[in-house]
C-alpha cells in the first residue's frame, strides 16, 4: 500500500465518523486539555475540525490549548475562525485580545476590548485589560463609568 493510499484511507475515516464518535473525540480532547497535555489535545481538536470545520467549540478550545503552549499566532487563528462563524462571540474576542496583549499588540487588543465593552458594558475582564493595554501604550485611560444592569 502506497503512502497516498494510506492518506486516502485516513481521510475516509473522517468522512465516516458518527456523531457519537465525534463526541468521543471532543471528550478525549477536553480530557487531555484538563490534564495539561495540550499538544495532544490540539491534535484531537484537529480531528473534530476536520470532520466539521464550523465546529466553534473545537476551534475555541484549540485556541485555548495553543495559547497554553505559547503558540500565540496559531491561537489567534483559531479565535478568528470562531469569529468568522459568530462575529460577536465575546469569549473569542476576549481571548484573542488577551493573546494580542501577550504579543505586545496593545492597539489591536484595545480595539477588541472596546468592541467587547460596546456589546457588554460591564465586562470586567475587558474593562480591566483595556486599561492595562492603554497603560502599556502610555495613554491615560481615565475613568470608565459602569452602569449596573437594571433588574426586571
Amino acid at each position: 500500500m502506497s503512502g497516498q493510499d494510506e492518506k486516502i484511507e485516513f481521510t475516509s475515516f473522517f468522512d465516516t465518523l458518527t456523531i457519537e464518535q465525534l463526541a468521543t473525540i471532543m471528550k478525549n480532547a477536553q480530557t487531555l486539555d484538563e490534564i495539561g497535555q495540550y499538544e495532544e489535545a490540539a491534535s484531537w481538536y484537529d480531528i473534530a475540525i476536520k470532520k466539521n470545520p464550523r465546529d466553534i467549540v473545537a476551534w475555541y478550545n484549540k485556541g485555548n490549548v495553543l495559547d497554553n503552549i505559547g503558540k500565540l499566532k496559531e491561537s489567534i487563528f483559531c479565535y478568528d475562525k470562531v469569529l468568522e462563524i459568530i462575529p460577536n462571540d465575546i469569549s473569542s474576542m476576549y481571548n484573542k485580545a488577551i493573546v494580542l496583549s501577550k504579543l505586545k499588540k496593545y492597539e489591536e487588543a484595545t480595539s477588541l476590548f472596546d468592541k467587547i465593552i460596546s456589546i457588554d458594558p460591564i465586562h470586567i475582564g475587558a474593562l480591566t485589560n483595556r486599561r492595562v493595554s492603554l497603560n502599556k501604550l502610555g495613554m491615560h485611560y481615565g475613568t470608565t463609568l459602569i452602569k449596573k444592569k437594571q433588574l426586571l
